[in-house]
């Protein structure tokens, strides 16, 4: 019987030692993200960003802003926050939409600016959708050629 009993107990052992490691892979599993860590709430921050990992220390993202070009006083700002912007990814001259390198300790304090409409993240273009296209759908995304010449 005692073999039995060790056998018993071994079998218990082992299932809550097993339950155990369960638990912890699936308590720490839950990352957070910058809705949870942002303590502002504003609307011109997009939930694209919000769902962003909160480890993120640097956010890739556009800044809609409501006049181009920039008054200096707004530039100024976004420079004191460590804003960093890529006025070449502006696409048309009358667009508001600007590539921007923004510190996530800066987040809140760009929401508030006067200037700022939005701050987002567009999401993918057709190019990286391309795999999840239907099968009978072909996406061209190679260089464009000029149509033949008429001849007549």
């Amino acid at each position: 019987m005692k073999i039995s009993h060790s056998l018993a107990f071994s079998v218990v052992i082992l299932v809550a030692v097993a339950a155990v490691f369960f638990w912890l892979d699936h308590s720490g599993n839950q990352s957070q993200n910058l809705r949870r860590v942002v303590k502002c709430r504003s609307a011109v921050i997009d939930q694209s960003v919000l769902d962003l990992d909160a480890d993120t220390s640097l956010i890739g993202a556009f800044i809609s802003f409501d006049r181009m070009p920039l008054a200096t006083d707004t530039v100024d700002r976004l420079a004191q926050l460590g804003v960093s912007l890529d006025i070449g990814s502006q696409i048309f001259e009358i667009s508001g939409n600007i590539l921007a390198q923004i510190p996530t300790a800066s987040l809140c304090d760009l929401s508030k600016l006067p200037a700022v409409q939005s701050i987002f993240i567009p999401e993918q273009n057709q190019a990286d959708r391309a795999d999840q296209l239907p099968s009978n759908i072909i996406l061209d995304t190679g260089p464009m050629t000029p149509p033949a010449p008429v001849t007549e």
